[in-house]
């Protein structure tokens, strides 16, 4: 080859390293929960890199470094090969006669390999024609701590030539189990039953279950493992339900759990029972997180229910040097109230000249709390159920200025228009009336809701 010649291939080599020299890559997607926090990852597939058209030789070596990051290294020592082929393919259908014939060389593994995060090759082996393509083979990695994605990066040196560099990704990880989302049940607390009480004894149950389930791909690697099953990683398992409603279930044996297909009682539960409170856990084996659970939650009938969702989390204690999952909570109940509602219109602001003035009257036979959302004249809500009474007396009236509906809401005085109020109780039944008083008239400008 002439002096002329040769520095064209360097420039058309040079030019093709600078590009993308990648011509196919395939990745590794193991279960990441059921294996262990040191694995070893066998039969990965191998990583096509292709350069393009250069001649190794004493004067012009070829340098390939193969790097792996997060805490992986080569299982066993990796191999390369390249060909005269024009593509990885070529080199891939690599044959011991074709390199007796010199149609594909072997670069020399000088540095790293097996027990390494490195591995550097070398080759100053002339071939029959110019190498056109590569294969890198690494057939056994060695992965120690979170389950990340492993990204091998190769550099390809030629004689005096700037390196070009390949990353793609060549592990990843999926999570070896998903919590199903239990399906929520809404129950409503009624105000007649005494001011948002449940009868006596009265037992809820979580809709649907929460439980683990694996997931249904297929490991892409033959590494050992339970392929989703919990009692594969975890030593044990949980469940924790929380939320305002929780708080008022009793405070003896008020919260439990059962089985899927059990009946809400005591005589049925899987762990001890606990008393009502903001959050609530119990232990599980990983085969009954797998075959999923209920919670049980028991009210009085003498403590006010509060409105909100209770959520269930499941959880686990893995077993040495295995991965947790990672479960998201469900709203597993919902606590809403009955009572009633009225909306009353045209409330002058505290800085208009006519003074606003709201009345609400408890037309029922209990007590209950009176809330508020406040709008201005464009619509927008400047509070939302804000407190004008925790507890109304039975037959009793409320009576609030606009100055003292503000203070108590807490918002930002619109410059212009008037209040619309839409009011809520916790009561059976109330009526209610909007007034204006200016120049010592005191005016009805709401019709009696």
């Amino acid at each position: 080859m002439n002096k002329t010649t040769n520095n064209a291939l360097r420039l058309a080599v040079l030019a093709a390293l600078a590009g993308s020299s990648v011509a196919a890559y395939a990745a590794s997607t193991p279960r990441a929960n059921e294996l262990p926090n040191t694995v070893t990852l066998s039969a990965i597939p191998k990583t096509f890199s292709a350069t393009t058209a250069f001649a190794p030789s004493s004067s012009q070596p070829l340098q390939i470094t193969i790097n792996l990051n997060n805490n992986t290294k080569f299982g066993s020592a990796p191999a390369v090969r390249c060909t005269v082929g024009a593509t990885s393919a070529s080199a891939f259908g690599f044959t011991t006669a074709a390199a007796t014939t010199k149609q594909s060389i072997i670069p020399v593994l000088s540095l790293g390999g097996n027990g390494s995060t490195q591995a550097v090759f070398a080759s100053t082996t002339a071939a029959t024609a110019q190498i056109k393509s590569c294969v890198v083979s690494a057939a056994v990695l060695s992965v120690t701590g979170a389950h990340a994605s492993v990204v091998e990066s190769i550099t390809f040196k030629y004689g005096n030539l700037a390196s070009s560099n390949v990353s793609n990704t060549l592990v990843t990880w999926t999570s070896g189990v998903s919590a199903q989302a239990v399906t929520k049940r809404t129950v409503t607390a009624k105000v007649t039953a005494g001011f948002n009480k449940f009868s006596a004894g009265a037992t809820l149950v979580s809709g649907g279950l929460s439980k683990a389930i694996p997931v249904s791909a297929t490991q892409a690697n033959t590494a050992a493992g339970g392929k989703g099953l919990l009692s594969a990683y975890l030593a044990s398992g949980s469940i924790t339900f929380a939320g305002t409603p929780l708080a008022a279930a009793k405070a003896t044996a008020g919260v439990f759990v059962v089985a899927t297909a059990a009946t809400c009682s005591t005589a049925n539960k899987l762990a001890t029972a606990k008393g009502g409170a903001a959050s609530v856990s119990f232990k599980l084996t990983p085969a009954q997180v797998s075959a999923g659970v209920r919670g049980c939650f028991v009210y009085s009938g003498t403590s006010a229910i509060p409105a909100g969702t209770i959520t269930a989390t499941l959880g686990s204690v893995a077993k040495t040097n295995y991965a947790n999952p990672t479960f998201a909570s469900a709203d597993a109940l919902e606590i809403t109230r009955d009572g009633s509602s009225l909306s009353l219109l045209n409330m002058p602001r505290s800085t208009d000249t006519d003074a606003g003035f709201l009345r609400v009257y408890n037309t029922s036979t209990i007590a209950g709390a009176i809330t508020a959302t406040i709008y201005d004249q464009n619509g927008t809500a400047l509070a939302s159920n804000c407190s004008l009474s925790s507890s109304l007396a039975a037959g009793a009236a409320l009576v609030m200025s606009a100055a003292q509906i503000e203070t108590a809401c807490g918002f930002t005085v619109p410059t212009s228009g008037r209040y619309r109020l839409e009011v809520a109780g916790a009561i059976p039944t109330m009526k209610g009336q909007m007034f204006a008083r200016s120049a010592g008239v005191l005016t009805n400008v709401s019709a009696d809701k």
